[in-house]
């Protein structure tokens, strides 16, 4: 049985028992290399926040915040709505029943937080959903190549058309069969008349589907409910408006909240037009400038600047009126205007600027930044390639040479340039910052410093103004966790805290993290010699140290800590406990979402 997560359901939270300590999450002002903060930070596109539960330290780190360049700020207001979110999340957190789930050769096998056998084994068995009192409720495992569902307080029991299933905290169970998804109530009545051959995601709990191929309706995948007819052409939601627009096939289009809810026609253009007006001014490209046609537009107006290419082959910059301001000749490649400045390229031999981000077959150099607004959720990689990049301001001059082989885009400390094996930092105008000889460099925005290394290949780290903070006195450094950073100095690595940028802790051979509890780092884990310690990642405190010939740490919640010994996994509690032998060949923990 395999159980799909097509369905944003909430049910597997994942994890074991009600813990009665509530987590709380220390409102306290933090200030890490002169940026302030309280309570929450920036890293990697994503929020962490400081947290205390039973008296120990955690850093949070699943809080996902897209930030605009290059005004990234945190806002009294916002920080205190972070704060409150991820306030109520930790204590649903720490108060939601949760199971571990162990697997062995019989099956798998369910237990509570106390590590006593609930049900099981059984072939592929899973929670489904808990009852309001936390104990199981409804569970799926698999019995002669069929998916069957269980009400463990009745004992009746469905068998399933599919092994993709999903059953929500509502009751509503959800099935996949090749192409075609249905949903089903407890009783396993399916919700539809037909299995759906179309099933898309709108946004949250809302999808687009359809029992054929031509017309689709809104219908809520958690509760089951439809929220139109199936009449549409198409659907689609609108992230700046917050409306879903429906296409009828006389062209006329109906409208509905984030929620399913009709919205009447004159309300829902309102909305549309008063977001508009919110946006960028569209701005007319003319036909012709001082009597050549534009043959190309290279790069449309931005910042009353445009690129394009005449009937003469010039390329030239141009503004509203059509007036020609610079030549860029010189370019193959020119992108809009942002900040100030444009991004250009040299050489590109009819290479496509994002295609060379993304090919496979491009060189990764050792040396990245981070920066999710502009490049969706994943890192920025650098590539070598045959290419020249630089900018240019709206005069045409060049303030970062083109003779880069990369040029990052515009962060808050400035623009980073990658040549002949070597990085840089200038700012926008082209003033340096640090100089063209680091073999390495990480930008870390929340600190607004940078990780580098110098070309004896000692680490260090410096603010953005390039002062020393940490002196470049490591063979290595890296980020292992948000707000965690390990050096090693000789044969030994010891933490950095990143409010002060001085080692905490003690010495061990290697300082790793273990998989992040749902967001949550409440241990790194240190190995000395063949001993195994569970670290708090603020302090650099020892926590914990694991039973001999451990092998492997592979999670830690707020209680307690998955490990492998002898090629077998077991449970612990914080001070040493055994709450499962190692006999499994994996656990999972769960944590339930309760009615």
């Amino acid at each position: 049985m395999k159980v799909c997560k097509k369905l944003a359901l909430g049910l597997v939270l994942a994890s074991v028992s009600t813990m009665v300590t509530p987590f709380i999450v220390q409102a306290e002002k933090h200030v890490s290399g002169g940026v302030g903060y309280h309570g929450v930070g920036y890293y990697r596109g994503m929020d962490y926040m400081r947290g205390y539960y039973e008296g120990r330290a955690f850093v949070l780190g699943a809080f996902s915040k897209h930030i605009d360049h290059p005004t990234k700020s945190y806002k009294v207001a916002n920080e205190a709505k972070a704060l409150g979110d991820v306030q109520s999340q930790m204590e649903k957190l720490s108060h939601e029943p949760y199971y571990y789930i162990g697997k062995s050769k019989d099956g798998n096998s369910i237990l509570s937080s106390e590590g006593q056998p609930v049900m099981g084994p059984k072939k592929e068995l899973h929670i489904g959903r808990l009852d309001s009192t936390g104990k199981l409720d409804v569970v799926l495992y698999e019995e002669a190549g069929k998916t069957v569902l269980e009400t463990v307080n009745t004992g009746s029991s469905i068998v399933m058309p599919t092994k993709h299933v999903e059953v929500s905290p509502t009751g509503l169970i959800y099935a996949m069969k090749g192409e075609a998804t249905s949903y089903y109530n407890l009783q396993g009545q399916m919700l539809h008349s037909k299995p759906f051959k179309f099933d898309k995601e709108l946004y949250g709990d809302l999808h687009s589907v359809g029992t054929s191929n031509k017309l689709v309706a809104i219908f809520n995948a958690r509760t089951g409910e439809y929220k139109s007819d199936e009449i549409f052409t198409s659907l689609s939601w609108n992230q700046n408006t917050g409306l879903i627009s429906g296409y009828q096939r006389d062209g006329s289009i109906l409208y509905f909240d984030d929620e399913g809810n009709h919205v009447e026609s004159a309300t829902a253009l309102k909305i549309i037009s008063q977001t508009e007006g919110t946006q960028p001014r569209k701005i007319q490209m003319p036909q012709q400038v001082e009597g050549e046609r534009i043959q190309r537009v290279l790069a449309p107006f931005s910042e009353g600047i445009a690129f394009v290419l005449l009937g003469n082959k010039q390329k030239v910059a141009i503004d509203e009126s059509g007036k020609i301001l610079f030549s860029v000749k010189e370019y193959d490649e020119i992108e809009p205007y942002l900040n100030g400045i444009a991004r250009v390229t040299r050489k590109a031999h009819g290479l496509n600027f994002g295609g060379i981000f993304n090919t496979l077959a491009a060189a990764l150099v050792k040396g990245a930044f981070y920066h999710q607004a502009s490049y969706g959720e994943t890192d920025y990689a650098w590539t070598t390639s045959k290419l020249k990049r630089g900018y240019i301001d709206k005069t045409g001059k060049e303030v970062i040479s083109s003779k880069n082989q990369m040029v990052s885009p515009l962060t808050e400390a400035g623009i980073m340039t990658y040549k002949d094996g070597r990085f840089g930092l200038y700012t926008k105008e082209g003033v340096e910052v640090f100089p063209m000889v680091y073999k390495n460099i990480t930008y870390m925005p929340e600190l607004g410093a940078f990780l580098l290394q110098d070309e004896e290949g000692r680490w260090g780290v410096k603010r953005q103004d390039n002062s020393t903070m940490l002196p470049f006195a490591y063979s290595k450094l890296e980020v292992v966790a948000p707000t965690v950073l390990v050096g090693k100095s000789g044969s030994a690595y010891r933490m950095i805290s990143l409010d002060t940028f001085r080692e905490i802790g003690e010495s061990y051979d290697s300082i790793t993290a273990p998989k992040p509890f749902y967001g949550v780092y409440s241990g790194l884990i240190g190995k000395r010699g063949n001993n195994i310690y569970l670290v708090n990642p603020l302090t650099g405190e020892s926590l914990l140290q694991l039973p001999s010939d451990t092998s492997k740490v592979d999670t830690a919640t707020l209680e307690s800590v998955v490990y492998k010994q002898h090629g077998k996994y077991g449970v612990l509690d914080f001070t040493g406990n055994t709450i499962i032998e190692p006999k499994y060949e994996s656990i999972q923990v769960f944590v339930g979402k309760s009615n």
